[in-house]
């Protein structure tokens, strides 16, 4: 008789700074299920926060014991399909001491859920020794912590702390404040956040069967960032090694351009170099985007096809 497989569980964290940021929850919830859907966590199994009781009564379920979690909260947490744990307005420098934080981490305890997911990083905080400290301490007590935009890499070894301080190279995307430099005459399109021409390297475009109201704007493309951490991960195990030697272990490794071509040393230093746009934070602790150079976006051979 065949021994069935262990699965691990895994719990999706979704959050924002403010109010005026409730599409950058559904975007990142959106970002969330499309990774689910597309596979990159399938050795998971998901598991939803508990629900509440008749007529929304905390009575005799999981949310009795926290008398301090505000009824908006959880109004809000279930009023987004329950599947994630939502918190709204609320800075990421006090969220790991939020009542929906510290019951999400008493929920994965009790439940043997031994990993915790979020859209990205600064999600879960902008202070990289901040998240450190925490990584550190959840892995203590057999708790994970997984980021789509660094994939499944384990960020309390060495190279993780590395590539999580790295993490301003990485875009920040929320698809209510995007602004595209694009060319004039789409001045119309850049003033709704709407995506013109071929996205990034790493990212992808909603389309309008997808969302109409997020249509145009920016998701991490979950097959491309496999190659990025791939490509990260190659140099931190070699140092030292030049665009040709890893575009000559790309391909040999079988990993192919957007277009399904070989990668050339020009491809790999575009990706390295500007593969997504660096991020800055304002006053306000809202997410300014730093785009591409215009040129940039028009250069059909964006991801290395020179063909």
């Amino acid at each position: 008789m065949e021994t069935p497989s262990y699965r691990e569980k895994i719990a999706i964290i979704a959050r924002t700074s403010t109010l005026k940021q409730e599409k950058g929850l559904e975007s990142q919830l959106v970002a969330l299920d499309y990774a689910l859907d597309a596979g990159l966590y399938q050795e998971y199994d998901l598991i939803t926060p508990p629900p509440l009781g008749k007529d929304g009564e905390r009575k005799g379920t999981f949310w009795e014991r926290y008398p301090d979690l505000d009824d908006k909260d959880l109004k809000t947490m279930f009023a987004h399909g329950g599947k994630a744990w939502c918190v709204e307005d609320v800075s990421g420098s006090v969220f790991h001491n939020h009542p929906i934080y510290l019951a999400c981490l008493d929920y994965c305890r009790e439940n043997g859920i031994t990993n915790i997911l979020f859209e990205h990083s600064d999600r879960h905080s902008r202070d990289t020794e901040m998240i450190l400290s925490e990584i550190r301490q959840r892995k203590a007590e057999g708790i994970y912590f997984h980021y789509l935009n660094f994939g499944g890499m384990d960020l309390s070894t060495p190279a993780g702390r590395m590539m999580l301080t790295m993490g301003a190279a990485f875009a920040e995307y929320y698809r209510n404040d995007l602004k595209s430099k694009t060319i004039r005459g789409m001045k119309n399109l850049e003033e709704k956040g709407i995506w013109a021409g071929s996205p990034p390297y790493g990212l992808r475009v909603i389309t309008q069967k997808e969302d109409k109201e997020n249509y145009g704007k920016l998701l991490y493309n979950p097959a491309e960032m496999r190659f990025i951490l791939a490509l990260y991960d190659r140099i931190l195990q070699r140092p030292g090694v030049s665009y040709r030697q890893l575009s000559k272990w790309a391909n040999e490794d079988g990993w192919r351009t957007r277009r399904g071509k070989n990668w050339t040393a020009m491809g790999i230093r575009r990706i390295m170099t500007f593969m997504l746009p660096w991020k800055g934070i304002n006053d306000d602790d809202e997410n300014c985007g730093k785009y591409f150079l215009k040129e940039m976006r028009e250069n059909p051979a964006l991801d290395g096809d020179n063909s």
